[in-house]
């Protein structure tokens, strides 16, 4: 009997293993491409994604799969360009079985920017898959940031600029980043601040950009601008109103600060904007009396703006104190207290101080996560001291 059954059972199992292969074989080699492709394996991903279009032809993502390791091949050998000729028919297959998935067009797009780049023809522009992506989905970041960077690239500015203004609303920390491309091209200043009009949080990041640059007159115009549109953002008027005084227009940072200390007198946060406004234009017979009085709202930093108001005047002695009072404030965090020591021992460094620099270091090397290279200071501060007679505490 078991003779019987055991060619049934042969049989049965390898029915069911060629079932099973015939199901999902498609699912296994794209599985197996993945992991080949994350291994940077990009030959065995083309094997795999290849035989997994074979087994599962209406599969898209499985052309797009392939697609993108043809793309990644013709990147590490540009000669081939028979690989990157099948990409776009891998691509193409894609888009036709599932036109409404933006990516696949996108990724398309992306192989035709490489083939332009190489000298090779591509059956569609880059443009025209990055446009038809965009037409799917419009609002995409990554979409408009593609179709942005292409035009530029083929100093296209006027063009780049509408996807630029709608990128940058939606994302201003991108500005950075793209104001170096455009500007370095075509150095047109005030033609990008039209891109950001109506957009406060982009012009705040043109402007620091722009500071960086020591583009000051045309920071001062963001600025402005940045202040100007900020609406209910109260954090937004007020930093960009201190940025004047890293662009050079203390009076400018001074006298809009207080416009809005007048409207709300008892708001803590816009008095330390002021504050630090007026000492860093080196007004701190302004800027100390307000210190004082944010002191009685409770915490520790005014004093750090006192220690700073405190060396202006060549008082070493009051600076010591103010700035002890913060490196052993408990409510600070510990980081904020291990670079006011570091910065109080570069203050007594500079002063000739040596016992209150050794004072700091010492502090500093209490709160540090990372304590030998602040020993090592010690210990050199210490062997110099007694070198010149000097008593180490």
């Amino acid at each position: 009997m078991k003779w019987v059954l055991l060619p049934l059972a042969l049989f049965i199992g390898l029915a069911g293993a060629w079932l099973g292969v015939k199901g999902f074989s498609g699912e296994f080699l794209y599985y197996e491409g993945q992991k080949a492709f994350q291994a940077s394996d990009t030959d065995r991903a083309r094997e795999k994604w290849s035989a997994a279009t074979e087994a599962e032809p209406d599969r898209a993502e499985f052309y797009r799969a392939l697609g993108n390791a043809r793309h990644q091949w013709f990147l590490l050998h540009p000669g081939s360009r028979g690989a990157a000729q099948r990409g776009e028919k891998d691509f193409s297959k894609a888009a036709a079985l599932d036109p409404w998935y933006p990516y696949y067009w996108a990724d398309w797009g992306l192989l035709s920017q490489t083939m332009e780049q190489n000298a090779v023809a591509p059956a569609q522009s880059s443009l025209d898959g990055f446009k038809k992506a965009l037409a799917i989905d419009p609002r995409n970041s990554y979409f408009l940031e593609l179709m942005a960077r292409d035009l530029l690239a083929r100093r296209r500015f006027r063009e780049a600029d509408p996807y630029l203004a709608h990128l940058f609303r939606q994302y201003p920390d991108k500005v950075p980043v793209l104001a170096a491309l455009r500007i370095q091209q075509e150095p047109d200043f005030e033609g990008f601040l039209a891109l950001l009009d109506q957009n406060p949080e982009g012009l705040y990041q043109y402007a620091l950009w722009l500071i960086a640059r020591e583009k000051k007159d045309a920071a001062v115009k963001a600025l402005s601008q940045a202040q100007a549109q900020a609406g209910d953002n109260l954090t937004l008027k007020l930093e960009a109103a201190f940025g004047m005084v890293a662009a050079g227009q203390p009076r400018a940072a001074t006298d809009r600060l207080r416009a809005l200390s007048e409207k709300d007198p008892t708001n803590p946060v816009i008095r330390w904007y002021l504050a630090e406004a007026l000492e860093k234009s080196f007004r701190c017979d302004l800027a100390a009396p307000i210190y004082r009085e944010l002191l009685a709202d409770g915490g520790c930093v005014p004093y750090h703006g006192l220690a700073k108001c405190a060396l202006a005047q060549n008082d070493l002695k009051q600076a010591q104190f103010y700035y002890f009072r913060v490196v052993k404030c408990n409510g600070l965090s510990r980081f904020y207290r291990y670079q006011t020591a570091l910065e109080m021992a570069w203050v007594m460094d500079n002063a000739k101080d040596a016992r209150a620099q050794l004072s700091a270091l010492r502090e500093a090397e209490d709160l540090s996560d990372n304590p030998g290279p602040i020993r090592a200071q010690i210990r050199k501060l210490e062997k110099k001291m007694e070198t010149s007679g000097q008593a180490v505490p």
